[in-house]
């Protein structure tokens, strides 16, 4: 952003400090790194050593706090505490000492900051051992409450005092004894019903909606898209070679005028690939987003017939129980044995039911974030389907597809002509083949192969990005029967339908004998 023109002393060195703060207040506050055109802004000394020691020193603390976000929303797959202390320091620095109200409600870390803490605590030598003995204890929140609470008062450095760890670890001892020791006289409430204990089990495994920075669902995307990812690494190659003929440009020899020119041109070309990067960028966040929403859409789902089946099983082992010679089970009789499930059924359908509503809501706001033309766009229209048609372009995978089932077919044919010519030699009129002009042609196949892989996985991923737009832009009433139809506990469940993945299956074009597909 610009300096402000009121501001007349500029420091002749800023510190190394002020460079590491700007790079991380950069990062938390609009998620994203620097670019060339925003540090050319700074008010520091432009063509010095120490400016450009202080510029990359800035990038670096802005990819470091994008890289500690981004590390809390992946899965807990293969952490390492060392990896996730480094995350969590440096933004439990940043929560606690370098931000503060001025810069608004959206520098705020903390969500982050606790998702680290939850699974160094699950890896950490003082608490791994207990959290994990008491997972089902009544009072496990309380026990990870108070495990954070003793990692918060650990983790940060401080002097070598071992007195004050000792001390420390004591209490949370103490603390956790006085937690796990149950507690004279009955348990407070009603106790807990087998189908209120299904809700509770299907209601814990569910999070609670959380907005996606632009750095983490452009990185979401990628990460799942061979494409995105392709189109990432292309755009940082040619970024950081214009970046490097605008440093060639400052340095060269020539007249004032030659040089300004080179310069200027130079300024453009950086300025043009940023600009194509952020639209980019831009496209891979919001592609992000609706595969978020739609993997959460597939967990309600599996939740609601997880639900469902849990109730239905309760039913039939009532039924079961019935005595056949004390009469036939009438339906009066089923009313009466299974009148506290229909309550159950009702309340974790609304609960899912207005989370369902809070997913959909808050990637609806993301996206009129990341593209505010959304907000003028009618539902029923041409430019809502040339906007679901950029998203989601299964027109061009499609073709994308045929063609690199034709390049496969084509490549297959040349490499068993080669092996042919090597094993039998050439015919009349053709050259001699060699070892190499197979390898090249063994390589080019797989290259094509990967490709059209790539490409399946990119149309699967764009249906279900089409869907999840629709749903978006055409909200459905406010009943669970959208996503999976409404059953009661006397009907057997359904089968999986609604947002579930492998519906996408159906739709990705199968391929021929051949390679090319049918679509």
């Amino acid at each position: 952003m610009p300096v402000d023109e009121a501001s007349t002393w500029v420091p002749e060195e800023p510190a190394t400090e002020d460079w590491i703060r700007a790079g991380r207040l950069w990062a938390a506050v609009w998620g994203d790194v620097p670019s060339a055109s925003v540090l050319d802004q700074l008010p520091a000394p432009a063509d010095t050593f120490s400016a450009d020691r202080g510029t990359t020193r800035l990038r670096a603390e802005a990819a470091a706090v994008l890289d500690a976000t981004a590390l809390a929303r992946t899965p807990a797959a293969y952490d390492s505490l060392v990896g996730l202390h480094a995350a969590w320091m440096l933004l439990h620095n940043i929560a606690e000492r370098t931000l503060g109200a001025q810069y608004g409600t959206g520098t705020d870390l903390h969500t982050a900051e606790h998702r680290l803490l939850e699974r160094i605590s699950a890896l950490h030598p003082d608490t791994a051992g207990p959290l994990s003995a008491t997972r089902d204890h009544p009072a496990a929140a309380k026990i990870r409450a108070a495990a954070h609470a003793y990692l918060r008062h650990v983790l940060p450095p401080c002097p070598k005092n071992t007195d004050w760890t000792d001390r420390a670890r004591t209490a949370f001892l103490e603390e956790l004894h006085a937690l796990r020791t149950p507690v004279d006289g009955p348990p407070p409430g009603p106790p807990e019903t087998r189908a209120q204990a299904v809700l509770r089990e299907v209601l814990d495994a569910l999070a609670v909606p959380a907005a996606l920075s632009r750095h983490e669902a452009a990185a979401l995307w990628r990460s799942h898209s061979g494409r995105g990812a392709e189109q990432a690494g292309w755009d940082a190659a040619v970024q950081t070679n214009r970046t490097d003929d605008l440093a060639l440009a400052h340095t060269a020899e020539g007249t004032p005028r030659d040089r300004g020119e080179a310069i200027a041109q130079a300024q453009r070309a950086l300025t043009s690939v940023t600009r194509f990067h952020d639209e980019h960028v831009t496209t891979h966040a919001a592609r992000g987003h609706l595969h978020a929403l739609a993997a959460s859409l597939v967990t309600l789902d599996k939740a609601w017939r997880t639900l469902q089946q849990g109730i239905w099983d309760i039913a039939a082992e009532r039924r079961a129980q019935h005595d056949p010679a004390t009469g036939p089970w009438r339906g009066y009789d089923e009313q009466r044995a299974t009148a506290d499930l229909d309550p159950v059924l009702a309340d974790g359908e609304a609960r899912i039911t207005h989370l369902r509503q809070r997913h959909i809501d808050v990637t609806h706001d993301a996206l009129n974030h990341l593209i505010p033309q959304l907000t003028d766009t009618p539902r029923h229209g041409h430019r809502h389907h040339r906007m679901r048609n950029y998203l989601a372009p299964l027109d061009l995978l499609r073709q994308d597809l045929n063609t690199l089932g034709t390049q496969t077919d084509a490549l297959r044919r040349t490499c068993h002509e080669l092996r042919t010519r090597l094993n039998t030699g050439p015919r009349f009129g053709q050259t001699h083949a060699t070892d190499h002009d197979l390898a090249v042609a063994e390589k080019q196949l797989r290259d094509v192969d990967r490709r059209y892989a790539d490409t399946q996985t990119e149309f699967a991923l764009s249906v279900t990005l089409g869907r999840t737009f629709d749903q978006i832009r055409t909200p459905h009433p406010q009943t669970h029967a959208t996503a999976a139809p409404r059953s009661s506990w006397r009907t057997v469940p359904a089968a999986p339908t609604g947002h579930d993945q492998a519906t996408a299956a159906a739709l990705l074009p199968g391929p021929t004998a051949h390679g090319r597909t049918t679509a």
